[in-house]
């Protein structure tokens, strides 16, 4: 299992608690506590882009799907266009 498929199975809420906990840290060590509040209006933020730029590489690594075989009706639809194509002449012709 890669990494990206064991992070996407990472409820969002705890992108975002664990958002605002690395924001908190980040918080103390470099600005101290008036940073806080506005750290803490963004960190659900850096969650959210997180767990949603998972799901999207996610989505983005499964394999493509498919097209239907064709039916006999769109074969023969299919040949029924080919031979109209052969029948028009140029209308540049004198």
């Amino acid at each position: 299992m890669s990494p990206t498929q064991t992070l996407s199975k990472i409820p969002l809420y705890y992108y975002i608690g664990g958002g605002i906990a690395v924001w908190i840290i980040l918080g103390i060590i470099c600005h101290g506590w008036p940073i806080l509040v506005y750290l803490l209006l963004h960190a659900p933020v850096s969650g959210t882009f997180l767990y949603f730029f998972i799901q999207a590489e996610r989505a983005s690594q499964k394999p493509p799907v498919e097209a239907a075989p064709p039916t006999e009706a769109s074969r023969e639809e299919a040949a029924e266009g080919a031979k109209d194509e052969s029948k028009t002449e140029d209308d540049t012709t004198p």
